[in-house]
Formats: C-alpha cells, structure tokens, sequence
C-alpha cells in the first residue's frame, strides 16, 4: 500500500495538470556564524565534460552539480519541486506545459538567466550534430516557445509522462555561451572546461588528474554557500583514496562497500549509508567490438549469456568483493524505488546447467581446455575502470568462476578517460564491469531501446545494441501512459523480458556510503536523492 501511495504522489508532481506554485525552501535566514572554509572532496575519477549536454561520466555530474541548476529537483520526499523555475501548468490534454520561471536569476558571469536558455537546451539535446547521450529523453517534444523572458511553453507530439524527470535531472547551461560554438565541435570546445553556470559554486580552475576548484557564489538566487571553496581532488586510486579520508588530506569522499566496516572504526570520520539508484553489472556486447554491424560470435546467442549468467555466483560476490554490503540483483530497477517488480527472480547460480547450456549453444571442450566453435576459442577482455577497487575485484573473480566452464577470461584495467572514450562510447568492448545510475523516473528507455544502441547510431546508454522490439513497443507505450496502475504493469513486464534476455548480468544493488569528516558540521545526505544541496554544507 505504501508504494502504491508514493506511486500516486510521484506521478501527481510528474504529470499533474493543474498549476503547481511553490514557497522557495531556503527563505530561512542562514547563520552567519556558519560562514567561511574549505571542503575537499575526494575522486579517483577526473572529469570529462564540465557540461551536461554531453557528458555521460558521474564524475562530470558530481562536478556539474555545483555550478549548474535545473528547471526542476527533487525534495527529500521525492516530490519534484522548483529549481530555476517558479511554477508550471500543464495543459488539460497533457500536450503542452508551461513554465514560469524564477526572475532575477544571473550566471556568473552577470548575463540574466531567461526562457532562451532553456529553449536552448532543449534544442541542442535534440540536434544530432551534438548527438547527445540524452536525446532520447525529449524526442516528443515538438516545440519550444518562448513568449517572454520568463515563459517557456513545451509543445509536445505525444504525451510524455516521462517530461517532469528529465526536467529535473537537465542542468541548464547558458545560450550565450553556448551558441557560438560549432555544435559539430562542441566536445571540443575549451567551454567545457571552464563552465558558467548558475549555482551555488564557481569554477576557479581545473588541473587535470589533481583538482577542480570551485569558489562560493557570493549572489546566488538561494542564498550564499556556507564554504568559500569546494576543492574536487583527484586521487590516483580509490585505496589512496582511503587513505587521506583516515589523515584528514580529503574531507568527503565515497568509501567502497569492502571498505565500510574498516572505516567506521576511523575517529575523525562519520560513515552514512544511503540507498541510491545505482547498479554494478557486466555488460555483453551482442555486437562484434572490430565491426559493429555484425553479431558477436561470443554473447549474441542468448543460451550463452544465460549461462554465463548463471555460472557468476553473485553471492559469493557481495560477500568476497563487498564484505557483505550489497544485495545481489535481479535488474536496473532498485528495490528502493516503487516501479521495482518484485516477482522477478534472478537466475540460480548453477554451473552444471551453465555447461549444458554452452553446449547446447555449439561449444566444446578443446584440448587446451578452452571452449571452441567454429574455430574459435572463448575467451574475451573484461574491461573496467582503473581506481575502482571493486570493479578491479570483480574483474578477477569472474576469471576465477568462469575458467572451470572453459572460458578465458583475461581482466584489463583502464584509464577512466580512456576506457569510456575509446571503448565504452564507441562499442569497441567484448564484456566490462560498470554500474549505472537510472534515475527516480521507470522510463529507461535510453538503456534498453534499440534506436539508442551503438550499431544503430544511438548515443544513450544502450551500449551492447540490445534489441527486443517488445521492449521497444513498451517502453514507447510506457512514456505515455499516465495512469499510474497501468504504467507500472508495463514496466513490470519490461523487468521480466530483460530478466529472460539477460542483455547484462545484473551483479548488485549499491548502497552510497559516503565518508565525511567530523569537521564538517552540516551536511546534507539523504536516501535516493543523496546531496540535496550543496550550498547547505558547512565546515568548522
């Protein structure tokens, strides 16, 4: 009855059709006496792009979220609530919205903030000269008007029940900045380097593999920060990592789960689990990585990824990698949120009828004791990101569990840039350990739409071309549906196909841990959301 209720709530605030005006959450007066310091915030991982419309990489939107706002965020209750807008009003047919925004809004550089920037945003997402990860995110959008500085009005093609999410996960970036850049260069431009926006922190500067520095903005719309500065410093590796969060040299940072019990014994730091939307799995490319036009000889048969699937002991990974803290998953959808299909049930580890499914799929024992078909021996890179000191685990035990079935599995670590540039983006991968974030909305379909797949030129997240048209019908039909009870059953039938396609092996639900140090006296974490506002954060 509880998710049924937030359910009702959730999609009350995402697709309401009557005005929306809300009091400004921060009218309350800080306390002076909070003012001033620094906060070090800790990475492995640099940044790509200091600006969403082409980022993709968690590290570029931890750094976006201090310099950039959107539209829309949501609150601790996961209503959505205004950010740079002031109200909206969706139209009785749910095909036009308008939005009134916040007056007086300034990027830092002084130019005011205006209904041309958002139209503009909206725009470049949808230009396929930016090929943007999130184009799909607003391809029913037919129009965007302007009527005066403050006025957006959003035409749309179809009903889309999806919009409100989107809106609240896209920082705005500023049109007169942005629109002299030649938009087939723009992840050239040196703009994404040194970003204007209009958040609560300024860029300073940004020293590549060693910080990014941010300074307070002294006239934000929601009051200044407390800390003068944020410092974004990079660490070679998340064990250094850990290490300057028990000297003090980092004040925040996130702990891996093999870490936690380890640094609740620390002193000076304090240790807050939260749950978030975020799942580590590995991903099977269905496409050759040396043409992706053609089938990969490895995983495009369904039998195999089954049985790779069910030869990877989940378990013995949240307990060996994780020390226990994780819980196995069964899909992209957390259990933390309501469009969790519960009666979805993973595959039982079993390497007995993992070998009868290989076999089945045309594989046999060679006399090396590697697999064989058609001349070919399995065996593959496992790919992840170096620094991640459970992904670099994982990699390792998935060699060990594999290697009794006949498969090779050789582990490559990568540099962060490196291995989303050059292998990620472009599907030039076999398999690789990743984890994603999806996001409070159930709409995914820049994960598991075929359109959004490498092979047929997509850019969203769908990077091993899975193709199912169901899942394609249902997710289009998904995004506009408004009634909640049918909304959720076809995401519930979604969860079931991905289930039984096993396009990745879905390894575990995370838990954020964030470590932070005693000296900082105000912090502001919370479940799902994780920071809510960073202009809330204080050091003594």
């Amino acid at each position: 009855m509880r998710k049924i209720i937030a359910l009702v709530v959730l999609m009350a605030f995402l697709f309401g059709i009557a005005t929306a005006a809300y009091a400004n959450p921060y009218d309350a007066k800080r306390d002076p006496k909070r003012y001033g310091g620094t906060l070090i915030w800790g990475s492995f991982s640099d940044p790509i792009y200091l600006n969403y419309l082409v980022s993709t990489d968690s590290a570029s939107v931890d750094n976006i979220s201090l310099v950039y706002n959107r539209l829309f965020k949501y609150n601790t209750k996961l209503e959505i609530v205004p950010d740079l807008a002031e109200s909206h009003r969706w139209s009785a047919d749910g095909m036009e919205l308008t939005i009134n925004l916040k007056k007086g809004v300034k990027w830092h550089d002084g130019v005011e903030f205006t209904s041309a920037d958002v139209k503009f945003n909206i725009e470049t997402h949808l230009n396929p000269d930016v090929n943007s990860t999130r184009k799909g995110n607003f391809t029913r959008v037919k129009e965007v008007q302007t009527p005066d500085k403050y006025t957006v009005k959003i035409l749309m093609s179809e009903k889309d029940a999806a919009l409100m999410s989107r809106l609240a996960e896209m920082y705005i970036s500023p049109k007169h900045i942005w629109e002299k850049v030649d938009m087939k260069k723009i992840r050239e431009s040196e703009h994404n380097r040194k970003p204007i926006g209009t958040g609560p922190f300024k860029f300073v500067e940004w020293k590549s593999a060693e910080r990014v520095v941010y300074e307070a903005n002294l006239d934000y719309f929601e009051g200044r920060p407390y800390l003068d500065r944020i410092i974004y410093k990079i660490v070679p590796s998340q064990a250094v990592l850990m290490v300057q969060l028990q000297t003090g040299e980092v004040d925040v940072a996130f702990i891996p789960a093999s870490e936690v019990a380890r640094m609740r014994k620390v002193n000076r730091i304090n240790v807050k689990m939260v749950d978030a939307p975020i799942v580590d799995v590995i991903l099977w490319n269905y496409q050759d990585p040396t043409d992706i036009q053609k089938p990969n000889a490895l995983f495009s048969d369904p039998k195999v990824r089954k049985a790779l699937d069910m030869a990877i002991n989940k378990k013995a990974i949240v307990s060996e990698v994780l020390k226990g803290v994780g819980t196995p998953a069964v899909g992209l959808y957390v259990p933390a949120l309501p469009w969790y299909n519960p009666n979805v049930k993973a595959n039982p580890y079993n390497v007995a009828e993992a070998r009868k499914l290989l076999a089945q799929a045309g594989w046999k024992m060679g006399k090396d004791g590697i697999l064989e078909k058609d001349g070919r021996k399995f065996q593959f890179q496992l790919l992840t990101n170096k620094g991640n000191i459970n992904r670099e685990r994982i990699t390792v035990v998935v060699q060990r569990q594999l290697k009794p079935l006949g498969i090779k599995v050789e582990p490559r670590i990568i540099e962060w840039n490196t291995f989303v540039n050059k292998h990620v983006m472009p599907g030039k991968f076999d398999a690789y350990v990743g984890g994603f974030s999806t996001g409070l909305d159930p709409d995914q379909t820049l994960f598991w739409h075929t359109k959004e797949g490498v092979k047929a030129g997509g850019n969203g997240f769908n990077r091993v071309s899975y193709s199912n048209p169901e899942v394609d019908r249902l997710l289009e039909q998904g995004r506009g549906e408004t009634d909640v009870a049918k909304r959720k059953a076809i995401y519930n039938r979604i969860q079931e196909i991905l289930a039984n396609d096993i396009p990745w092996t879905f390894l575990y639900y995370q838990k954020r841990n964030w470590g932070i140090n005693k000296r900082v006296t105000k912090f502001n974490v919370s479940p799902i959301l994780e920071v809510h506002d960073w202009a809330d954060w204080a050091v003594k």
